[in-house]
């Protein structure tokens, strides 16, 4: 968050420019909504002032007190992840945990279809590899800005389709670990599925308590349209160009869903926050009849 304003109720402090810049530098390490955010500020500005007048009363000077204040309050990176870890427990352990699963299958995998059955994919290898080796960054908070719902999310929906073709890869070896190895794939999608609805739903606090029910749902049901939605336009993108002698620009239509889910979604939840449901549940409505319709022309004989 660069450059909260003070809040208005901080008018009887002597506001304090180090302050603000120790407690911007706190945040920035925190996910969580503007209103979270300020809050957070608040209390964290008014337990500085305080530190520092007493201070002050015990005969220090303005830069000593300040020093001091700083000092006893600790380090801005280990107070930003306590407090991060405080609003969204076990969020890094899950991270790094499925970061360290989907690395082991990577390899495992990739192993036995080069050793064993001599037909490896080098391109599933990277893929899988950068998207396990940015969550195990996550996890380890080694970039804590990527702590963030719209890149955890973004990550997690590429984790997920890059696995689901993993499992097609698992399922094709011809040896007797590719059960067992199909079987772990879609635990690691399903797994990175649930953290992309916690990371959205359950993770989520909204200012307005009686709205928050809309909000999750409205977030539950694109999250579900989105993931199937993305996934279907893949598949048909994917088999198209496998089959394909050249790339067409028509392939593109592919996307098209995906899009206007994204759109249709943004969309909704700006209605929900201004209290418009009925428009809002009409838009989810017509998104929708929309994919509805996108399967059955996909798939009608």
């Amino acid at each position: 968050m660069d450059g909260l304003p003070y809040p208005k109720k901080f008018g009887e402090f002597n506001m304090n420019k180090t302050f603000n810049d120790f407690i911007q530098q706190i945040i920035s390490k925190i996910d969580g909504s503007e209103t979270e955010k300020e809050d957070i500020y608040e209390e964290l500005m008014i337990h500085l002032t305080l530190t520092y007048e007493q201070l002050l009363e015990e005969g220090y000077t303005e830069k000593q007190a300040e020093k001091l204040t700083i000092e006893k309050f600790g380090d801005f990176n280990d107070i930003g992840h306590q407090m991060q870890e405080a609003m969204f427990p076990f969020r890094k352990q899950m991270v790094t945990l499925l970061a360290i699963i989907s690395l082991l299958y990577t390899f495992v995998t990739y192993g036995m279809q080069l050793f064993i059955d001599g037909d490896a994919y080098i391109g599933w290898l990277l893929f899988s590899v950068i998207t396990s080796t940015i969550l195990l960054f996550i996890g380890l908070q080694v970039f804590p800005t990527l702590n963030r719902k719209i890149w955890l999310n973004t990550i997690f929906l590429l984790h997920s389709f890059v696995y689901l073709y993993g499992s097609f890869l698992s399922s094709s070896l011809t040896n007797v670990f590719a059960t067992i190895l199909y079987i772990c794939s879609w635990i690691i999608i399903l797994f990175t599925i649930f953290l992309i609805y916690r990371a959205t739903i359950f993770d989520f606090s909204y200012q307005k308590k009686r709205m928050s029910k809309h909000v999750k749902f409205f977030h539950a049901f694109n999250i579900s349209i989105g993931i199937i939605a993305t996934g279907i336009s893949l598949f048909f993108l994917w088999a198209f160009l496998l089959f394909a002698e050249t790339f067409e620009i028509g392939y593109l239509t592919f996307v098209i869903p995906i899009l206007i889910w994204i759109i249709a979604y943004i969309v909704q939840i700006k209605l929900v926050v201004k209290n418009k449901l009925k428009i809002a549940y009409t838009v989810l409505l017509l998104l929708v009849l929309f994919n509805i319709a996108i399967i059955v022309l996909l798939f009608r004989p």
